[in-house]
């Protein structure tokens, strides 16, 4: 029975004692076990993400997923800046940029009565170029497993959980957390269900305060762009502010990551926000190993033709940009260059760096923060 082999896995991985690397990097290695384990899971062994052919549900089973997370990996190191500053490269892994949506309501959300049903609104964001989509419907795992046709494109269940308290977004959730719990205990639900737990527009009239980026605990990352309700610039900027908070309180070893999303409940608010994540294969597993890693960026527009680490120094390039800011932990822009390539050297005054490719119509590229040790 496949069940059973993933059981055996388990318990394999569990039993392996091989040790991340010592001294400072320790905790970086230690962050990165899920994106190793992740890898192994979506090359080697894919077929142990499939339910059996006797389990009813059509979704990879979350929790299997979320338990190989346990064990122990050893991986690679930073990369040693000029400056002789550790720099943490999210995108040092093989793989193209994959669009991706994270956040999008259908027929099946009380307010998506102009939308499309699941399945076909998995099939228009296909047509529009998308390499994966979560239906987040509120407080329903919507059905998309059936376009999960071939390897070009990939449908992953997930829910918003809707609620006074905050809107949460779940993905690779196979059931919904019930609404009526406290943010933090939704996340728990959530997480322990082997979801990832992202928060919805922090800025807007329900959304969560600097205390709360600061105190909530178990969230991977934060919409800084959500298309639905960015009306305003300024709400912008506080989404931005938010997540600063977030990455100052946490740090390394507990990083939250930046998405932008379209939260299209109508066809005039699909493709405004999304993003591109690095992937080595069109798979839920690997998409979740970049999700977990920080091997994406955000955007309402550009595109990073190039993203990491060269000769020491943190560098990008965006065909559709004007300009590349380089952006520190207090929100400084402590660089700019030109689109073509750009690049900064971290000082030790740095305690993380992210880039922001803008174009001249104001639409930007959000790169994940580069960590400096």
């Amino acid at each position: 029975m496949l069940l059973t082999a993933q059981r055996l896995l388990i318990a394999m991985l569990a039993a392996w004692d091989i040790r991340p690397t010592r001294g400072p990097r320790r905790k970086i290695a230690l962050r990165l076990l899920p994106v190793a384990l992740a890898a192994l899971v979506s090359t080697a062994i894919p077929g142990l993400l499939l339910s059996s052919e006797d389990d009813k549900s059509p979704w990879p089973d979350m929790a299997v997923v979320a338990s190989l997370e346990a064990a122990p990996l050893e991986i690679v190191s930073p990369v040693a800046g000029s400056t002789g500053l550790a720099i943490f490269d999210p995108y040092a892994t093989p793989g193209t940029f994959t669009k991706g949506q994270l956040h999008v309501h259908s027929t099946w959300s009380f307010d998506g009565w102009t939308s499309l049903p699941p399945g076909e609104l998995a099939d228009e964001y296909r047509r529009l170029g998308y390499g994966f989509i979560v239906v987040t419907d509120h407080n329903v795992v919507a059905y998309t497993a059936d376009r999960n046709r071939d390897a070009s494109f990939v449908a992953i269940p997930g829910f918003e959980s809707t609620s006074d308290s905050g809107h949460i977004t779940a993905l690779f959730a196979n059931s919904p957390a019930n609404p009526e719990l406290s943010a933090q205990e939704r996340i728990d639900a959530i997480t322990g269900g082997g979801g990832m737990a992202v928060l919805g527009h922090p800025g807007w009239r329900i959304g969560y305060s600097d205390a709360d980026m600061r105190n909530l605990r178990g969230f991977s990352a934060v919409e800084i762009y959500n298309g639905m309700t960015m009306s305003q610039n300024d709400r912008l900027r506080a989404n931005i502010e938010k997540w600063h908070q977030a990455l100052n309180a946490k740090g390394p070893t507990n990083p939250i990551y930046a998405v932008a999303v379209d939260d299209a409940h109508e066809p005039r608010f699909r493709d405004t926000g999304w993003v591109a994540a690095k992937l080595g294969s069109i798979s839920a597993a690997a998409v979740r190993q970049a999700l977990r890693s920080g091997a994406f960026y955000a955007s309402n527009g550009p595109s990073f033709s190039r993203i990491g680490v060269l000769d020491g120094a943190i560098a990008a390039a965006s065909p559709e940009a004007e300009t590349i800011r380089f952006i520190d932990q207090d929100l400084n822009v402590v660089s700019e260059g030109p689109p073509s390539l750009a690049s900064y050297r971290p000082s030790e005054r740095d305690r993380f760096i992210r880039i922001e490719a803008i174009a001249a119509n104001g639409t930007t590229a959000w790169s994940q923060p580069f960590w400096l040790g």
